[in-house]
C-alpha cells in the first residue's frame, strides 16, 4: 500500500483499499480469537477514528461501514456456533456509538479541510496584496 500511495495514479484509492484490508484484517483476528465478548472488540472505533487521520471523509465513511459489518459479522457468527444470543441491545448500542463515532469523525475531517482551506485561501489573498 505505501509504495502504491506514492504513485500519483492509485494514490486516490489506496486509501480506501487500506482502510478496507484493515477492517478486514481486524475482523478476521477478532473472529479466530473468539473475542467477541472481550475488549479487543473496542478496536473497531479506534480503527474509525484512525480513519480521520487520512483527513478524507469517504475513507471515515467507508471504515465506519465496514466496522459496523465486520462487527454484524462477529456477532451473526458467534450465534450460529453457540445458538444463543445474550444481551442484543448491547450489540444494538455499540453498532449505533460506531455509527456516531464515524459522524464525528468525519465531521472533525470536514471542519479541518474547511479550516485549511479558509487559511489557504487567506494567506493566497494577503500575498496578492503584497504584489
Amino acid at each position: 500500500f505505501r509504495s502504491a500511495l506514492e504513485r500519483e495514479r492509485w494514490g486516490k484509492f489506496v486509501p480506501l483499499v487500506w482502510a478496507t484490508a484493515d477492517t478486514v484484517c481486524l475482523t478476521a483476528f477478532l473472529r479466530l480469537d473468539e473475542a467477541l465478548a472481550g475488549p479487543l472488540v473496542g478496536s473497531f472505533p479506534v480503527l474509525v477514528a484512525a480513519s480521520g487521520l487520512w483527513f478524507r471523509a469517504p475513507v471515515v465513511g467507508l471504515t465506519t461501514l465496514l466496522a459496523m459489518l465486520g462487527y454484524t459479522y462477529l456477532v451473526g457468527d458467534d450465534f450460529l456456533r453457540h445458538h444463543r444470543l445474550e444481551q442484543a441491545n448491547w450489540h444494538v448500542a455499540f453498532l449505533v456509538l460506531l455509527a456516531l463515532t464515524g459522524c464525528v469523525v468525519a465531521y472533525q475531517v470536514h471542519r479541518v479541510r474547511a479550516m485549511i482551506r479558509f487559511h489557504d485561501h487567506r494567506t493566497g489573498a494577503e500575498s496578492d496584496q503584497k504584489c
